[in-house]
C-alpha cells in the first residue's frame, strides 16, 4: 500500500526529508509507531535524511535492484546463455531462500553474505565470457554495500531470524513503476491533472471526501443490517479516514520565501533550437519560400477527380476552405464568442510580449507569470463588466460547504430499499 507520494523539482535529499517530515508529525498525530525499517533502491544516498527524521531506522537495499547491477555487466547482456544462471547465484548469495507458498524469504547474515557473493564473482569471472570490462567496478560497489550491511536484515522480535518476520523487500514497488510511468507519459497534459491521476492511482479516486463518504455510508448500512441479524456477520467493513490536524496542504500553495530565492538562482540547460538545424539547410529567407523542384505531397489522380463533388463553401477565408476541404469539419465550429476571444487574444498578446516559453520556466516564473496575467484579466473584467471571480466563489462556498456536511448528492440520487 502506498502512504505517501510526491512530486519533485529536483533530486535533492531535501524533498526526502520534507516527505519524511511529513510522515513522521502523521505518526505522532496518529500515535502510530514509528517505523523500523526502510528499504530503498539508492539506500546511502537517501540514508542521511532518513536518519534525520528517524534516527532508530535502519536503510537497507532491495535485492532486485543489487542483482541488477551485476546483470547490466554481463556480455552481451539478455544474449548470454549464463545471464539467468548469474541472477540466480547473486540472488542466492544474500537470501538463503526465496520467498514461496506464503513462508517470508530467508537472509543469509552479513558475514555469509560477504564470503558467498565473492565466490560468486569469482566462479564467473574464471568461467570467462561472462563478466564485462565494467563488472569488476561494479563488484566493488556492491560488495561495499555488503559490508556496510546494506543487504542484511535487522532483527525485529525478541527470539526472531534476521527479517524473516517482516515484509522486509522492496523489490515488489517496482511493479507500480509501471503505474506511475504510464501515468506520467502518456497524458499529455498540465500538472494538475497528473497530481489528480496520481491521487485515482493510489486512493482509486481523488475525492477523498466522496469515497470516505461512501465508505462511512456503507459501513452503517452494515452495521445495521447486521445488528438486524438481515446480513452475515463475515462482511467487514470499509476503511474510513480518520482526520488529523496535520498542517499539510494539497494542490497550489504559496510559495515561501526561501523557496523562491532558492529557485530563482537555479539555472536551466539550454537547448539547441531545433528551427535552426531545419532552416540551415537553405541559403536564406528568400530561398526558402522560392519555388522547389519537388513533386508534391497530396497527388488526386485525374481519373477520380470528376467524382469528387464541388464542396458549398460560403464566408470562408481561404485557410477555413483548406481546412473544410481536408477534414469536412466546419470551420465555423473553432470559432469563439466575443468574450472568449478577448481572453484568448490578451494571453496571446502577453505570451508574444513577454517571450514566455514552457521548458525554461521556474516555479519562479510561473508564479510572475499568473500574477501578471490575473492583473490584466482584472483589468479586462472591469472594462467588460464580467463577473467571472464572483461566480466562482460564490459556486466555491456552495461546494465546500456540501464537501464539509458530507452532502455529495448531485441532480440524481439512488434510493436503496430492502425491497
Amino acid at each position: 500500500m502506498i502512504i505517501a507520494w510526491r512530486f519533485c523539482h529536483t533530486h535533492s535529499n531535501s524533498k526526502v526529508e520534507e516527505l519524511l517530515m511529513e510522515l513522521k508529525q502523521q505518526f505522532t498525530l496518529l500515535g502510530v509507531a514509528k517505523p523500523k525499517v526502510v528499504i530503498a533502491d539508492n539506500c546511502c544516498h537517501v540514508k542521511s535524511p532518513i536518519k534525520r527524521m528517524f534516527p532508530q531506522i535502519a536503510v537497507c537495499l532491495d535485492v532486485w535492484h543489487f542483482m541488477m547491477w551485476y546483470l547490466i555487466c554481463i556480455i552481451n547482456s539478455r544474449r548470454n546463455p549464463h545471464r539467468s544462471q548469474v541472477a540466480r547465484d547473486v540472488v542466492s548469495a544474500i537470501l538463503k531462500s526465496t520467498a514461496k507458498d506464503g513462508a517470508p524469504m530467508v537472509y543469509w547474515k552479513q558475514n555469509k553474505q560477504e564470503v558467498h557473493l565473492q565466490e560468486v564473482y569469482m566462479k564467473w569471472k574464471t568461467h570467462g565470457d561472462v563478466w564485462a570490462a565494467a563488472a569488476q567496478k561494479v563488484h566493488l560497489e556492491q560488495f561495499s554495500h555488503v559490508q556496510k550491511g546494506c543487504l542484511a536484515r535487522p532483527v525485529m522480535g525478541r527470539g526472531a531470524s534476521p527479517g524473516d518476520n517482516v515484509r522486509s523487500d522492496g523489490s515488489q514497488i517496482e511493479g507500480t513503476h509501471k503505474g506511475w510511468n504510464g501515468l506520467q507519459q502518456l497524458h499529455a497534459s498540465s500538472l494538475e491533472n497528473p497530481t489528480y491521476l496520481c491521487h485515482n492511482f493510489v486512493n482509486h479516486s481523488h475525492h477523498l471526501c466522496l469515497t470516505n463518504a461512501a465508505s462511512q455510508l456503507w459501513n452503517m448500512l452494515v452495521c445495521n443490517a447486521q445488528t438486524a441479524h438481515l446480513l452475515s456477520s463475515n462482511i467487514n467493513p470499509l476503511p474510513e479516514r480518520e482526520t488529523i490536524a496535520s498542517g499539510d496542504m494539497f494542490g497550489l500553495m504559496k510559495m515561501s520565501i526561501l523557496t523562491a530565492a532558492h529557485y530563482a538562482m537555479a539555472t536551466i540547460k539550454e537547448e539547441p533550437d531545433e528551427d535552426s538545424n531545419i532552416c540551415s539547410t537553405f541559403s536564406g529567407p528568400a530561398n526558402f519560400f522560392a519555388p522547389h523542384s519537388r513533386a508534391p505531397i497530396f497527388m488526386v489522380p485525374s481519373s477520380i477527380g470528376p467524382q469528387l463533388p464541388m464542396p458549398k463553401i460560403t464566408s470562408m477565408t481561404q485557410s477555413q476552405c483548406l481546412l473544410s476541404i481536408a477534414t469536412g469539419i466546419d470551420p465555423h465550429t473553432f470559432s469563439y464568442p466575443g468574450s472568449e476571444a478577448q481572453d484568448i487574444f490578451m494571453f496571446i498578446m502577453m505570451h508574444d510580449q513577454h517571450k514566455w516559453v514552457l521548458y525554461q520556466m521556474l516555479p519562479f516564473d510561473w508564479i510572475c507569470t499568473a500574477s501578471a496575467y490575473n492583473t490584466e484579466i482584472d483589468k479586462l473584467n472591469a472594462v467588460h463588466g464580467k463577473d467571472y471571480p464572483i461566480k466562482l466563489n460564490e459556486n466555491k462556498g456552495k461546494i465546500l460547504h456540501q464537501i464539509k456536511s458530507n452532502d455529495h448528492r448531485s441532480g440524481m440520487f439512488v434510493c436503496l430499499s430492502p425491497s
